[in-house]
């Protein structure tokens, strides 16, 4: 399974991020997350973890942080050909401190339900939103 975080607030993103990974390690343990990044981004690497099976888990979280934007064509074409042979106890998601655009061959080859956008909150948004997260509490 494939998801992507994005969009133009970070913290909602990372709030979105966070909490699939507390649901994850309650369920799972935290023994099955990777964490790729701009630094450590090898799509040879990355492949070849999310193809692995999981070790000591039942499934296993792959969490790709801003790749989308620094893959190239040939890196994201890769990706998209070996995702249709990725294990089902592989979980993978990007995680994209902005907005992907809507011609990105990756975001395309991923279900919009899979897809999470997160807007710029303004004005009176920031009031609900607040008030939402209050009323959880």
């Amino acid at each position: 399974m494939i998801y992507i975080i994005h969009g133009e607030d970070d913290f909602l993103s990372y709030e979105r991020l966070a909490q699939n990974k507390i649901n994850f390690t309650k369920k799972h343990s935290d023994l099955g997350i990777s964490v790729y990044d701009e630094e450590e981004r090898d799509i040879k690497n990355v492949l070849n973890d999310i193809q692995s099976l999981p070790f000591l888990t039942q499934k296993k979280l792959v969490i790709l942080e801003n790749l989308i934007g620094k893959w190239n064509k040939d890196e994201k074409k890769k990706f998209i050909e070996a995702s249709g042979n990725f294990p089902e106890a592989t979980v993978v998601i990007f995680f994209e401190r902005q907005k992907v655009k809507a011609s990105d061959a990756i975001l395309k080859n991923v279900p919009a339900q899979n897809v999470f956008l997160t807007p710029k909150l303004y004005g009176y948004e920031i009031n609900n939103w607040i008030e939402k997260k209050l009323r959880e509490k």
